[in-house]
């Protein structure tokens, strides 16, 4: 990830975690189930395009997607599709999302 985007998603995120507080907690539920189906798609689809030597979903998206608490989807999908398992600096950013969504 370059360094200049990242001073973007941290204003992005806090912005979003303080909207999030007033949303009722049935709609949270289901946000999260399909922010979570997206980035399980994703992680499928980038996948077979690393097979097919194609175009990539940049990993920008995809930590666009870890923050909106699509983790759970990422971890999955990297578990299924065996994609992004040697990225530590990709993993690190899942974490720290992970735990910022947890507290």
């Amino acid at each position: 990830m370059d360094e200049d985007q990242s001073p973007f998603l941290t204003v992005f995120a806090e912005a979003f975690f303080c909207t999030v507080n007033s949303i009722p907690i049935e709609k949270h539920f289901f946000f999260f189930l399909f922010v979570n189906l997206i980035t399980f798609v994703m992680m499928r689809n980038d996948k077979n395009y690393a097979r097919m030597r194609q175009w990539r979903i940049p990993e920008f998206k995809f930590m666009i997607g870890v923050v909106f608490g699509g983790f759970l989807g990422v971890h999955i999908g990297s578990a299924e599709f065996r994609h992004k398992t040697q990225k530590t600096s990709f993993w690190r950013y899942v974490g720290l999302s992970f735990i910022t969504w947890v507290t």
